[in-house]
């Protein structure tokens, strides 16, 4: 589990990498022409999400059976370390493209404080255990509001010390996360008028 903790947090950047790379790939016409060929920008929105989507849902089944195909585990692996696997770079992988589509380059025109808001927030996340060591116990909630990269990284290193429950909130946990960085994505655009 620990190689699937280090995948599933290259996979975070390496989505979220993808997701920015795709909404910044169109010159600023040909979007418009797209979306007006569409019928809607939520629909080109959709697309753009949902590309990057499959590419690192392909991307995580490529890190999940690679190891088990070449035999590169010390023992083998059971079925529920293959699920409980997958689920964990699928939750990062759209964590990663949340963050990414956050900071579009519709949103944040420029290139430099975009990359630099991503790499901000992934750096958070992934520091956000050692932060509640750092922090007062009065203000240690706060971490809550971060992305909860860390938690699924934790749970994967330190698996057997988690139950079922545990295992499955942590796995559960980035879906909403995302789910509402991608509504406040989806508010701001609309307020650009995007």
């Amino acid at each position: 589990m620990g190689s699937y903790a280090a995948t599933s947090m290259l996979l975070l950047l390496i989505s979220s990498w993808l997701a920015y790379s795709f909404f910044a790939s169109q010159e600023r016409v040909q979007e418009q022409i797209t979306i007006l060929r569409l019928g809607s920008a939520k629909k080109y929105y959709v697309g753009v999400l949902c590309s990057v989507f499959l590419l690192t849902a392909l991307l995580a089944l490529c890190s999940i059976l690679y190891p088990i195909v070449f035999d590169k585990f010390d023992e083998p692996a059971t079925w529920e370390h293959v699920t409980v696997g997958f689920v964990a770079h699928l939750s990062l992988a759209i964590l990663g493209i949340a963050i990414a589509a956050l900071f579009n380059s519709r949103l944040v025109m420029k290139m430099s404080y975009a990359i630099g808001g991503i790499l901000a927030m992934l750096a958070i996340s992934f520091s956000q255990g050692k932060l509640v060591d750092i922090l007062p116990p009065s203000i240690q909630w706060m971490t809550w509001v971060l992305p909860p990269a860390f938690p699924t990284m934790d749970m994967l290193m330190n698996y057997e010390e988690y139950s079922v429950l545990g295992r499955i909130g942590v796995l559960v946990l980035p879906f909403p996360y995302s789910t509402g960085l991608l509504a406040i994505c989806w508010q701001w655009m609309k307020r650009k008028d995007l």
